[in-house]
């Protein structure tokens, strides 16, 4: 057994630009891959897998269901070893000495124990969900709970809704919400957000990987621009980009939101790569409306017996109150599986570090034989093929770690 990883939008293309030189694992909770995605949008040009581009009438935008349904086939096309509810058992140890691991897979119930080489943790970027801990939380006689967990607005109908944040799960949900007869709703933002519309979005991702152009073609050339450097370019261009955004952001503002182009400007894209930013796929409309009430500039202080207390002084009457307050880092999460002996040994994940290179994804994060696979589909096209070409010079030992 020379390698192991997970599944998802990452984990299948890793594992598929590993299979012609090893047979390699991927382990998923799920019952199937297509349970990883949840119902949003995606554009097709962005959204390519690895060796097996999409039909030639397939959707721009592509709804989750139908990529899903995409990932599961091309698992089963690409001859990819993948076990579905299973999951690693902590704690996966490292042997210096042989330079392998001994990981326990809970395997539907069956306990499997492997001695792989490497370990790529190709969950993602995102980890366990984050909700503030408020005190005051036991007296509150609603309900209150994150945006992961949220299904559907039905059970909502009647009731004062709070939703905190103002990030893409937090937006969606209020338009959600809207279809529903909530008797009120309420946005409480914190801080200003960075916001661009979808169509801007669409027009980027089009430029940078146009239809008339083979994919890889263009992720080699999106990934030769030093990240920093495209930041710069970006804010050069924000006259154009504050233009372009202005009927969005004037709905935005109108309604009570802070919002923002990002650092120096640049817009949503180069904030994904650092702490990530907001698509508006309709909020905007939905908030000019006025049928939902936007606090901005406030902090979350308690919950009440009927609501939650705000740092102006506010008591929010609530019933619900759902959290969009993101997520921890992947890192900060696999520290339940790893320890945190060996978790500390590594190099954190995502964001940008001095030389404008992400921190931790494809690349030796510290610990040998454990590496991440985080970030979109891009990321991981581009950066499996640099993993699978160090793991493989790393075996044939031209690199040593």
């Amino acid at each position: 057994m020379r390698e192991w990883a997970t599944t998802g939008d990452r984990g299948t293309p890793l594992s598929a630009c590993k299979r012609s030189a090893h047979t390699i694992p991927v382990c998923e909770l799920a019952i199937c891959p297509r349970s990883c995605l949840r119902s949003v949008l995606f554009f097709f040009f962005f959204t390519s897998v690895l060796y097996q581009p999409y039909p030639k009438n397939w959707p721009t935008y592509t709804p989750a269901g139908k990529l899903a349904t995409w990932l599961e086939f091309y698992a089963k096309s690409q001859d990819l070893v993948i076990w579905t509810k299973s999951r690693p058992v902590p704690t996966p140890t490292y042997d210096y000495s042989t330079r392998r691991w001994t990981v326990n897979i809970d395997r539907n119930g069956d306990t499997v124990t492997l001695h792989p080489v490497h370990i790529i943790v190709a969950t993602g970027t995102l980890g366990k969900p984050y909700v503030p801990d408020l005190a005051g939380k036991h007296l509150f006689k609603g309900k209150a709970f994150h945006t992961s967990q949220y299904t559907n607005g039905k059970p909502f109908a009647g009731k004062n809704v709070v939703v905190i944040g103002t990030g893409n799960s937090a937006t969606d949900i209020c338009l959600e919400l809207s279809v529903h007869n909530v008797k009120s709703m309420t946005v409480v933002q914190r801080s200003s957000t960075t916001v661009v519309n979808t169509d801007t979005v669409g027009k980027i991702l089009g430029q940078m990987w146009p239809e008339d152009i083979p994919t890889h073609i263009s992720d080699f050339k999106f990934s030769s621009i030093p990240l920093f450097l495209m930041k710069k370019n970006t804010s050069e261009q924000a006259g154009q980009l504050w233009v372009e955004e202005h009927e969005t952001l004037r709905k935005l503002r109108k309604a009570g939101l802070r919002v923002d182009l990002g650092d120096g400007d640049s817009g949503v894209y180069p904030l994904v790569f650092e702490r990530l930013g907001v698509m508006d796929v309709g909020f905007a409309d939905f908030a000019d409306t006025g049928k939902v009430k936007i606090i901005s500039g406030v902090e979350l202080v308690r919950f009440e017996e009927n609501g939650i207390a705000l740092s102006d002084g506010t008591i929010l009457k609530a019933d619900v109150v759902i959290f969009g307050t993101s997520f921890h880092n992947i890192r900060h999460s696999v520290v339940d599986l790893f320890g945190e002996e060996t978790i500390e040994k590594t190099s954190r994940v995502w964001g940008l570090d001095e030389e404008g290179e992400l921190y931790g994804c494809y690349r030796p994060t510290g610990h040998p034989g454990l590496w991440y696979g985080a970030g979109d589909f891009h990321n991981s096209r581009f950066g499996s093929k640099q993993l699978g070409v160090l793991i493989k010079a790393i075996e044939l030992g031209y690199v040593k770690f």
